[in-house]
């Protein structure tokens, strides 16, 4: 089965390049180091790890759970970008876009393409 996923890439990929930079550990390592901590430690730390400083007691309640993919879920909304899945399929993906280097999103590619096209238009390494 195909999933499909839409990609919108902004005019400026600054912003998520931004965005994601601010990320300085893996969603694994932060559930591991803030799990049963109290609020303010979950507050401080967080945004020490990404940046982000208005989590909800909602979101600090999730962090304190140490569940990883909860983390994930946090990170994303705050860099707006959504997943159709919550695991990994392992299925061909169908890309469409609009905007800045949308031709390179165009079609159906191996899941493992997804990321290394999203590098090639942020620049990355």
């Amino acid at each position: 089965m195909k999933q499909v996923v839409f990609l919108y890439l902004l005019k400026n990929t600054d912003f998520f390049q931004k965005k994601l930079n601010s990320k300085k550990i893996s969603v694994a390592q932060i559930a591991k180091l803030l799990k049963n901590k109290d609020k303010e430690e979950i507050k401080t730390k967080f945004f020490e790890f990404t940046g982000i400083n208005d989590l909800t007691d909602e979101e600090i309640e999730k962090i304190a759970t140490g569940v990883a993919v909860e983390i994930g879920r946090i990170i994303s909304s705050r860099i707006e970008v959504g997943w159709s899945t919550k695991t990994h399929s392992g299925c061909s993906v169908a890309l469409y876009a609009l905007g800045k280097d949308a031709e390179i999103f165009s079609g159906v590619y191996d899941n493992t393409d997804v990321a290394k096209k999203i590098i090639q238009v942020m620049n990355l390494k």
